[in-house]
């Protein structure tokens, strides 16, 4: 499970950076907490979103 929220959080980072966007702005898009983006970032994402691959 560790694994998925891995690649949750690389993608996310990934696709954060080519958008030019800030961890602010994914919270305004999506509802996801400024902290959580961080979090899941720095991989060590949530086991609810690891749990739903």
């Amino acid at each position: 499970m560790q694994q998925h929220s891995m690649l949750v959080g690389q993608r996310l980072c990934e696709i954060r950076e080519a958008k030019n966007l800030s961890q602010g702005d994914i919270e305004q898009r999506t509802g996801l907490l400024r902290w959580y983006t961080s979090r899941l970032q720095k991989q060590n994402g949530s086991r609810k979103i690891a749990g739903c691959f």
